[in-house]
């Protein structure tokens, strides 16, 4: 709702930042929540894009080659 980006209770705790996304622009977002004194947190960036590190994943955190993907992508299940 529009009127919550206005609450004050909101820009006191910060609830709402903006940040800038690649496709979009600036969006507005929720913040950390909650927000603790002695590690507060913090937004870095927007989401990723969907499917944007899945080539990492792939071949990084599961070790798939080339062939594999491919055989993936062929099959459709990627």
């Amino acid at each position: 709702a529009p009127e919550m980006l206005e609450d004050a209770q909101f820009k006191a705790r910060q609830a709402i930042i903006t940040t800038l996304h690649p496709k979009f622009g600036e969006l507005k977002m929720q913040n950390v929540a909650p927000k603790l004194s002695s590690t507060p947190g913090g937004v870095r960036s927007a989401a990723p894009e969907l499917g944007q590190h899945n080539e990492e994943v792939y071949r990084q955190l599961l070790n798939y080659s080339e062939e594999r993907i491919e055989q993936l992508r062929e099959a459709g299940i990627i």
